[in-house]
């Protein structure tokens, strides 16, 4: 959820500024949430219904980032 709060508040620092600095958040809490993404579904491979939400989740956050 950090990871993710993280991106918002780059996003909005960015959009009501301007300024290229701002992004710097956004992009550290995209590759932390891509590496905490990974890490669930590793622990998860056994889980048929939790990889699947994992992977879901991993989707939709993913698609927010473009």
């Amino acid at each position: 959820m950090k990871d993710l709060v993280d991106q918002e508040t780059g996003q909005r620092g960015f959009l009501l500024t301007g300024k290229e600095e701002f992004l710097a958040p956004f992009e550290a809490g995209k590759r932390s949430a891509s590496m905490h993404f990974q890490e669930l579904k590793d622990l998860s491979q056994k889980s048929f219904e939790q990889a699947a939400m994992i992977s879901q989740l991993d989707a939709v956050v993913s698609k927010s980032e473009q």
